[in-house]
């Protein structure tokens, strides 16, 4: 029996130009197109110990290199152009840069065919409203109309219909007898677009707490801080407390009767000043 024969690495389908340099170099070896001297002709990469590191994340590769990764590779050229922007993505460190990034990303055809479900993600995790939303359709407020949902969420009924169809996509919601229902299910997203995702979620609702900060009366809002010195130990103490604070919560007011409002509930703990930093003069 011959060896099972695998398919030619997609670009499109990876978020980690790592991961997929690693794939593709395996498929060229299977298919003998592939040797430290025939990649190096290519490419112009002339140290395999370099290769390596980018390999293990111990290097980085500049624009100039990834059009030779590319290359070496054996990419046609959007494949190319997808390659170095995702070289791009992987590498900023600077979140909204990150953030632009992927929709230059997602602009690629072949990208939006493999990865619809992941940009739903983004979009869900992006907009605040669209959490509101799910939310809400569990309630009563259901029945109400597009219009009475725009008003109520304060945004134009084009981001309610937008809202809906993302919802509808990720199997969040579905309709029943007219009126679109949440489901009870939990969205998991993809592990490579976790970091971003957060990131773009706490930020929308720091914005949101921000304006009800200032709009909402006290008496429809709690706003509370401490400011402690903490030892690491204490740090993760706190954040195990806190997740298990989270989840009782979650559990206690799950089956609320008759809810009358959506709430969001961020909880966060964050460094002010570093207290190991230089010497202390005597």
């Amino acid at each position: 029996m011959g060896s099972e024969r695998k398919p030619r690495p997609q670009v499109y389908d990876y978020l980690d130009y790592r991961r997929f340099t690693q794939d593709m170099i395996e498929f060229l070896k299977s298919k003998g197109l592939y040797s430290v001297r025939k990649f190096a002709a290519s490419s112009g990469f002339k140290s395999t110990s370099y290769i390596r590191m980018v390999l293990d994340g111990k290097r980085n590769l500049s624009s100039v290199s990834a059009k030779q990764m590319a290359k070496g590779l054996r990419l046609l050229a959007n494949e190319s152009k997808f390659f170095e922007k995702l070289v791009s993505f992987a590498q900023s460190t600077e979140m909204s840069e990150k953030d632009q990034l992927y929709k230059e990303l997602y602009n690629f055809r072949r990208f939006q065919e493999r990865k619809s479900l992941v940009m739903d993600q983004y979009e869900y995790f992006s907009n605040w409203h669209f959490s509101a939303l799910f939310v809400a359709l569990a309630t009563k407020w259901r029945n109400k109309s597009v219009k009475a949902m725009a008003l109520a969420l304060e945004i134009d009924e084009a981001q309610i219909h937008s809202g809906l169809k993302t919802l509808e996509r990720l199997g969040l919601i579905e309709k029943r007898e007219g009126a679109w229902i949440s489901k009870d299910i939990l969205l998991e997203t993809a592990s490579e677009m976790n970091s971003l995702i957060v990131r773009n979620f706490h930020r929308q609702m720091l914005e949101k707490a921000m304006t009800c900060l200032d709009k909402e009366s006290v008496s429809n809002r709690a706003f509370g801080g401490l400011t402690m010195a903490l030892s690491k130990s204490a740090y993760e103490d706190i954040k195990r407390k806190l997740t298990e604070f989270r989840q009782a919560l979650s559990v206690a007011y799950a089956d609320d009767k008759d809810p009358e409002r959506v709430y969001q509930l961020s909880l966060g703990l964050f460094p002010l000043v570093s207290l190991g930093d230089g010497e202390v003069k005597k």
